[in-house]
């Protein structure tokens, strides 16, 4: 695969798992980043480009020669607080519009990082949250911007996801983490589901593109819907293991459960249980 790349969001969860996959295959990887408190180091063919304000972005890249943009650049919150609307906008919307406009003519793949959140249960034309709304908006950019250009675009949508070596204040790391520091888990009712796919089949999806065996479109891979506590009920049981659970009695927001049209789905294998009981396990 003879590629060169420019990646957001490579210090997030996806975005690094991306950033590993994409430096073991040999490709030219150019992560755009902000601040340089990071961990990121250089490597060979891979080249970080540093910038301060929205407005360098433009002369950051002019020199750049990219043939694909994998764009993983998010911000996530449930407040819609000024701050955090404020955060959302810019990385879910400003950021990842100022690079599409300023490479849309030298581009011909275009891999964007979706969320289920851009569906509502009883309405799936509305986005669920605030959060699903700005990346819907990226979304509906891309398109507007790469209407007159000849680019392969890949939405991919997702409910959730997990993996090794994450540490996000998501609900299996927290698990995994509050059971090995001997803490109780607080879990909003005992109906939560989830449908988590782990990062491992994202990018093996990702190398499917790469190799041009997957067909522009839009996307979701799903691992399909399961009772968080049955899974916990069931590794409780398969040895002698106790995760501390407590349930509340808060009201679930139902997530997307019908088929959403317009999107191909791609079903995985659902492994969260065997991957929490793997990794309490060998605590």
């Amino acid at each position: 695969m003879k590629y060169s790349i420019l990646l957001t969001g490579s210090t997030g969860f996806i975005g690094s798992h991306i950033y590993n996959f994409l430096l073991k295959k040999k490709i030219s990887v150019f992560a755009l980043v902000r601040k340089k408190k990071n961990n990121l180091k250089k490597k060979k063919n891979f080249y970080i480009i540093y910038y301060k304000k929205n407005g360098e972005i433009k002369k950051k890249l002019s020199k750049l020669k990219i043939d694909t943009i994998i764009n993983c650049s998010t911000h996530y919150s449930s407040s819609q607080q000024d701050t955090e609307i404020i955060k959302m906008i810019d990385s879910n919307i400003i950021f990842p519009t100022l690079i599409i406009n300023n490479l849309k003519n030298k581009i011909f793949n275009y891999i964007n990082i979706g969320s289920m959140n851009e569906y509502s249960f009883k309405n799936m034309h509305q986005p669920l949250n605030f959060y699903g709304l700005t990346k819907k908006m990226c979304e509906e950019i891309s398109s507007f911007f790469f209407k007159n250009h000849k680019v392969n675009i890949y939405n991919i949508k997702l409910f959730d996801t997990y993996g090794d070596n994450d540490k996000r204040k998501k609900l299996i790391p927290t698990i995994i983490s509050n059971y090995k520091n001997n803490k109780k888990t607080i879990i909003n009712s005992q109906n939560l589901f989830l449908n988590a796919v782990n990062i491992v089949d994202i990018l093996k999806f990702l190398e499917k593109i790469l190799l041009k065996k997957i067909k522009p479109g839009n996307y979701c891979l799903t691992s399909g819907f399961v009772k968080i506590k049955n899974i916990i009920d069931q590794i409780n049981k398969s040895k002698k293991i106790n995760i501390n659970i407590s349930y509340l009695e808060k009201k679930i927001i139902s997530q997307v459960r019908k088929k959403v049209s317009g999107l191909k789905y791609i079903f995985v294998k659902n492994k969260t249980k065997e991957f929490i009981l793997n990794k309490i396990t060998n605590i």
